[in-house]
């Protein structure tokens, strides 16, 4: 990968250095075992770069510059065959699992989203994931484009393994 970009170094650490607020609660889908969609997580190759997916769910995180995708890219097939929804909490990552969730924090503003990656990308030099228009906005980053962010892959439950919810004591 080579040295980093200066400017998108600053930026990041601009972003980073910025006091972080308390925020509601995480907005987003709420995170749920699927099976991975082993087509789309095969190693790649595009504009003469090799891309190789993570294969399994495991502790990920990255910082970096956040984009977002919307109307031209509305409705059209997603890297798992899913129509994409600019109006969903979702994303795209070049190496994330497909499906796969992560939590999303604007490092300059401190506000989180969930969002479900189910596409591939961005391929645009510098960023790391590309978010839905309901995402950024959410974060705060649709007028300028762009954002400083910090990716944390959630690894949810396997499904059956949630902790029930107590009983209520009725009738007495």
């Amino acid at each position: 990968m080579g040295q980093p970009d200066p400017a998108l170094q600053a930026l990041i650490e601009g972003a980073a250095a910025g006091e972080l607020q308390d925020s509601e609660p995480i907005a987003g889908p709420k995170p749920k075992a699927e099976p991975l969609a082993h087509f789309a997580n095969r190693p790649y190759r595009l504009r003469g770069r090799k891309y190789r997916p993570m294969t399994e769910l495991t502790q990920f995180t990255e910082r970096g510059i956040a984009s977002w995708y919307g109307r031209p890219f509305h409705g059209r097939k997603t890297a798992i065959g899913e129509r994409y929804d600019m109006h969903s909490m979702s994303a795209a990552h070049p190496t994330l699992p497909l499906p796969s969730y992560v939590k999303v924090t604007n490092l300059k503003n401190g506000t989180s989203v969930i969002v479900r990656v189910n596409d591939r990308g961005p391929f645009a030099h510098g960023r790391i994931i590309d978010l839905s228009h309901a995402a950024a906005r959410h974060l705060g980053m649709v007028k300028g484009g762009l954002a400083a962010v910090e990716i944390n892959l959630i690894v949810p439950e396997p499904a059956g393994t949630e902790t029930p919810a107590p009983f209520a004591d009725v009738g007495k």
